[in-house]
């Protein structure tokens, strides 16, 4: 009889994946959703719980308490039409107090981004694409802007040898 026993090999590192999804290599992110529609937010909170990722969800931004409470989050999703103030309008404070806090806009309605709106507007996002692509949009959205928050810390050499040491 042959023997079919497996052994397992401690020493095989395990791959490390560049998936924004995968929690295992990175800290989790948290999404902050400002949105006077209670079935989306439910519909978001479920579908953000299912792909691991934390959600805090605020039907406004009275609700919301105060402004300081941004600084908790990782990325402001926004809903462009609310019932007391415009997405655009909370955007414009978050530039003024949270630099580094990226938004994303969502809207029933198809929109572009304009030049003229707020710097911490990254993308606008229809709400008919549906809560799981919202949210993996948001979070490569989220992925790039840390990404050139890196790039933009570094100092680089004219040596090109020097930079593709920064970049091993």
């Amino acid at each position: 009889m042959t023997d079919l026993t497996l052994n397992y090999d401690e020493s095989v590192p395990e791959v490390e994946s560049d998936n924004h999804l995968d929690t295992a290599n990175k800290p989790r992110q948290s999404i902050v959703l400002i949105d006077d529609c209670p079935i989306f937010r439910h519909v978001m909170e479920s579908t953000a719980a299912d792909m691991n990722v934390d959600i805090t969800c605020f039907s406004s931004l009275a609700e919301m308490y105060s402004l300081a409470h941004f600084s908790n989050y990782d990325l402001a999703l926004i809903d462009y039409h609310l019932d007391s103030w415009c997405g655009l309008e909370i955007a414009k404070y978050i530039d003024i107090f949270f630099k580094n806090l990226p938004v994303v806009l969502v809207s029933g309605d198809s929109l572009e981004k304009q030049a003229t709106w707020p710097s911490s507007i990254r993308d606008v996002l229809d709400k008919k694409v549906g809560p799981r692509a919202i949210i993996e949009s948001a979070l490569s959205t989220l992925d790039k802007f840390l990404f050139y928050q890196f790039i933009e810390q570094r100092t680089f050499s004219t040596n090109p040898e020097v930079n593709a040491e920064i970049f091993q």
